[in-house]
């Protein structure tokens, strides 16, 4: 009797733990999202600066002594340095960009895209603002503790590339380049993703 009580008690734990284990969802937003899991539409149409998690003073910075290229520079707030994000829910990818400005008599904006002329001494292409390459996914990989902002691997959807930065430092105007991801990506491969206003 006391060996079918026992077997009884159990199989009542076993299964209640399975259900239970078993039950658990995961909501789409973002606070909710486990590691690695795409984040789906949660930053569509909003501002943000993209921090390196290696230093979070350093962001993408649409280059402005060359217009063609991003860079990572000291985070000022200023305005090429704020990423407009669009999300398209049919390739559940997102496009960034900045706002546009006018130099020269001409108006610009930039596009984080992958270059497919401008590459570092490895052959990874670098990060360019404008290109056909411009379609990325976001993988949250964890999240900071002292700000408590996702951090993120993107990838960008035509090479199967991810953002890194060259030669893995983030120092003052430091090119910025897609290579191959490596699991749930390095520490240059990993980026906080900071709102700080809506579109």
């Amino acid at each position: 009797m006391k060996v079918f009580t026992k077997l009884m008690v159990g199989a009542f734990v076993v299964t209640t733990l399975g259900v239970i284990g078993g039950s658990q969802t995961v909501s789409a937003g973002i606070e909710e999202n486990i590691p690695g899991s795409n984040v789906a539409n949660y930053f569509n149409n909003k501002v943000v600066t993209i921090q390196s998690e290696m230093n979070r003073g350093r962001v993408l910075d649409w280059d402005q002594s060359n217009l063609d290229q991003v860079i990572m520079y000291s985070n000022a707030t200023s305005w090429n340095q704020k990423w407009n994000m669009f999300y398209n829910f049919a390739t559940e990818t997102y496009t960034l960009s900045t706002d546009a400005h006018q130099f020269n008599g001409f108006i610009k904006s930039a596009s984080l895209s992958v270059s497919e002329k401008s590459f570092d001494s490895k052959g990874n292409p670098r990060i360019a603002t404008t290109g056909l390459n411009s379609n990325w996914r976001l993988y949250k990989v964890g999240v900071d503790d002292l700000l408590g902002d996702g951090l993120f691997v993107l990838q960008n959807i035509e090479t199967g590339k991810v953002l890194d930065i060259e030669n893995g430092t983030p120092s003052q105007g430091q090119k910025v380049v897609a290579t191959e991801g490596e699991g749930r990506g390095t520490s240059s491969q990993r980026f906080r993703i900071h709102v700080v206003g809506n579109v």
